[in-house]
């Protein structure tokens, strides 16, 4: 049987996880419930995915038995909040980066899971990649010896993006820099940020201690 998911929010990262799971073998996954806080934009959501339900609230979802599995997928603000509704309810949960604005609410949200002992996992995509696997792969085996530097970039426009420049929506450039944390690469020793324009942190130096690499 299908594993039998539920979307809550209706915005575009909602759009492209659904676009996903279409990818994906029908018998395995399906999207059977699309939730918003507007009955409106969950219908014209249901309708452009062929999703079979439509609600206009978090806890009609969080009521539904038949639902294995619930996606969060919304502004930073809402997910702790969401979130806890939903593992309260005893359903699993795969919320989208990052879990919440704080450390207390993330490990509010582990301590609930284990307590009802619910599945929950932050939606970071590209560490199930196939092709981060296979460098983890060559890294670990030493195929191209061994590694003293890395150089990576990353970026797009996002300054017309609320979400992401403004402060009380939690936006801010260190909106993800832990995410970037791995065996090869661990959390910075010490982080220095600079520039501050309109609250927003332009430019970040990240110094690692030579005795964790």
């Amino acid at each position: 049987m299908a594993t039998r998911w539920g979307l809550c929010g209706a915005g575009k990262i909602s759009h492209d996880f659904s676009v996903a799971i279409k990818t994906l073998p029908p018998g395995d996954h399906r999207i059977a419930v699309i939730a918003s806080r507007s009955i409106d934009r969950a219908k014209d959501f249901a309708q452009k995915h062929c999703i079979p339900k439509a609600y206009g609230s978090y806890e009609e979802l969080a009521n539904n038995p038949k639902i294995d599995i619930v996606y969060l997928g919304m502004l930073h603000t809402e997910q702790w909040r969401v979130g806890m509704l939903f593992l309260k309810a005893g359903k699993n949960v795969l919320c989208e980066k990052p879990f919440a604005m704080n450390s207390r609410k993330v490990k509010d949200l582990v301590a609930t899971a284990k307590k009802n002992h619910v599945f929950l996992m932050e939606a970071i995509w590209s560490r199930c990649f196939h092709v981060y696997a296979e460098v983890r792969r060559l890294l670990a085996e030493e195929v191209v010896g061994d590694v003293k530097l890395v150089k990576a970039y990353f970026g797009s426009p996002q300054l017309d993006i609320p979400r992401s420049v403004q402060k009380e929506l939690g936006g801010g450039l260190t909106e993800y820099y832990r995410l970037k944390e791995s065996k090869r690469m661990p959390l910075a020793d010490s982080v220095l940020l600079s520039e501050i324009m309109a609250e927003i942190r332009k430019q970040v130096g990240v110094v690692f201690n030579q005795d964790s690499q």
